[in-house]
């Protein structure tokens, strides 16, 4: 088995789906009832997906830097139901979020917003000192990856016994399956093969 070790570490506790979405439609909300402008800091090739279609959902207009509104694209080129995003002109409407990548936090585009508000929707959010990094108002644990514990979960349903994990916290991942009896390594940087296994 070849396991995404990106939140393979315990303090990724991640809420289930629906509870982030809840938290990502208060958020929006309650900054536009503020008359504040809601920005959604978030990867494209992340949850932006998942966010675009819970604002869909809540009858919120949603606009985007330009990244993410092409790889929304793309998936819907690979037959993926998405909402279709409008780019960033330097102004929302009433009722309408932003998409905007984290690394791009401090874009001058983003200074063209009256009272902006930011999240940080992202699995790592659960780090409030990555909450502070981008400088957001809040974090939403909203992942398309699996936390900690679902991953345990996943790996024990299938049975598997060698566990090879890359990115993330892959070597940490790795020393906590040992202690539970699987032959678990990691793979980056590459492992020598053993040619001589009994």
């Amino acid at each position: 088995m070849c396991l995404d070790a990106t939140f393979g570490d315990p303090r990724f506790v991640l809420p289930p789906r629906e509870e982030a979405e809840a938290t990502l439609r208060s958020f929006v909300q309650t900054a536009l009832a503020g008359r504040r402008a809601p920005v959604l800091l978030v990867s494209p090739f992340g949850p932006a997906p998942a966010v675009a279609e819970a604002l869909q959902a809540a009858g919120v207009a949603a606009r985007a830097h330009g990244s993410i509104v092409g790889v929304l694209a793309r998936f819907r080129q690979a037959g993926a139901s998405l909402p279709t995003l409008r780019r960033f002109a330097g102004k929302l409407g009433a009722n309408e979020a932003l998409l905007w990548p984290p690394e791009e936090r401090e874009a001058l585009a983003l200074g063209a917003l009256d009272s902006p508000s930011f999240a940080f929707v992202s699995g790592f959010s659960v780090e409030p000192t990555a909450v502070a990094c981008v400088r957001a108002d809040q974090g939403i644990a909203l992942s398309n990856q699996a936390g900690f514990a679902d991953l345990v979960a996943y790996l024990e349903a299938t049975g598997a016994h060698e566990v090879a994990l890359h990115r993330g916290f892959a070597e940490t991942f790795a020393a906590i399956l040992r202690q539970r009896g699987f032959d678990a390594y990691a793979i980056d940087p590459p492992r020598q093969m053993e040619l001589f296994r009994g």
